[in-house]
């Protein structure tokens, strides 16, 4: 039985982490087993017990900080390295969904081929870097690696995770990342119907499958700190990501 390991942190989002890892669970092959590792950056854990519920390879930690956004994303992601017993993790926030089983056998051929990080959206800014929002990276170059935010005269020059791929390019540590309508938004016209119109970034294998989604801002629209228009709001992220898994069953 291969392993499968996911940390991400979160922050009061009941809705999301269940989409979340009830995705993993339903697309996950047999032959594949997925554990989780939940970082909660508060004091919450009125829904604690749902999350574990979810799967028989939870491990919640409780991790309460002042910090916020990036930072604590840092912090979360740092915080459940200990926890990992593999020499992979998949890395990502608590608003993605898995959306075809072929997204753990592209992850798996991708590790398989030498790659030690291996993402699914880049980050225009900076220096193009695999985002952490979906990212698959050995667990040495993580834990050896610094992915906390950097700032120089009061700016932020990387965000977090941003310096896995900085590591890769100074040292020629190969690297990946899949090809993703955020990057690319052409993709969107070659990918399948069901998808074509929920503008989200969406992630491709070689044959135009959608493997993975992003919804972005997720946490802040759970707070309703986020507000701006055309985009796709947890309502719609909801209902998007169960009818997948329930349309399938």
């Amino acid at each position: 039985m291969k392993k499968f390991t996911v940390l991400t942190p979160t922050f009061k989002s009941f809705h999301l982490i269940d989409s979340f890892i009830r995705s993993f669970e339903f697309f996950c092959p047999e032959n594949i087993e997925c554990h989780y590792i939940v970082v909660e950056n508060s004091d919450v854990e009125d829904y604690k017990e749902h999350v574990l519920s979810l799967s028989k390879n939870v491990t919640w930690i409780q991790n309460p900080i002042k910090e916020k956004n990036s930072e604590a994303n840092g912090i979360g992601v740092a915080r459940g390295l200990d926890e990992i017993e593999d020499d992979f993790v998949f890395v990502a926030h608590c608003d993605t969904c898995v959306t075809s089983e072929k997204f753990f056998f592209e992850m798996l051929k991708k590790r398989n081929e030498g790659f030690k990080l291996i993402g699914t959206v880049l980050d225009p800014g900076r220096i193009n870097a695999v985002h952490i929002s979906g990212l698959y990276v050995d667990l040495n170059l993580l834990k050896t690696t610094d992915i906390m935010p950097v700032y120089e005269s009061g700016k932020q020059i990387m965000d977090v995770g941003d310096t896995l791929t900085l590591r890769c390019i100074e040292e020629n540590i190969p690297y990946f990342c899949f090809r993703n309508t955020f990057n690319d938004p052409d993709l969107s016209n070659v990918i399948d119907e069901k998808f074509k119109y929920f503008h989200v970034d969406r992630c491709l294998d070689q044959n135009d499958n959608i493997i993975f989604m992003h919804l972005g801002r997720g946490i802040p629209k759970t707070q309703k700190t986020y507000s701006k228009a055309n985009r796709v709001y947890l309502p719609e992220w909801y209902s998007f990501c169960n009818d997948l898994i329930d349309k399938n069953q």
